[in-house]
């Protein structure tokens, strides 16, 4: 009777340990620090000028090396090579034109009202040649 207590006593703690092996708790879900938000980088306007706003001078956006990028007050502006050294070395003179350009190309962009007497009118309608008469 003893072995057969042992016996039983060990095939229950085998059974046991399968069961709790197999239905062992998930461990605990942690919450994961908050991270603080990165501040949202500047939306930068691109103006897309033909015309560099330092010098007046037109620009062949074609050509890479006949303008370079240059931000200004969130704006980005086509400017030529020279206007740009000499805004670098003095930006004194040129405030006034880059001012002017940064309120233009903020600007909000507003649809003209359309005119209905600029309107075209369609061309009238030609009317039809008459049949040429039959030749004998």
């Amino acid at each position: 009777m003893n072995k057969e207590l042992v016996v039983l006593t060990a095939a229950f703690a085998l059974a046991a340990g399968i069961v709790f092996a197999q239905t062992a708790p998930e461990p605990a879900v942690t919450a994961e620090p908050a991270v603080a938000a990165e501040p949202a980088a500047p939306v930068v306007i691109e103006a897309g000028n033909k015309i560099c706003p330092l010098t007046g001078r037109e620009l062949n956006l074609n050509d890479p090396n006949d303008y370079t990028k240059m931000e200004a007050e969130g704006v980005s502006f086509n400017v030529c090579p020279k206007g740009k050294a000499a805004y670098d070395s003095d930006s004194t003179p040129f405030a006034e034109k880059l001012a002017k350009a940064v309120a233009e190309a903020k600007a909000p962009v507003v649809p003209a009202e359309e005119d209905p007497a600029e309107e075209e009118e369609a061309p009238a309608a030609v009317p039809a040649a008459a049949p040429a008469p039959a030749q004998k």
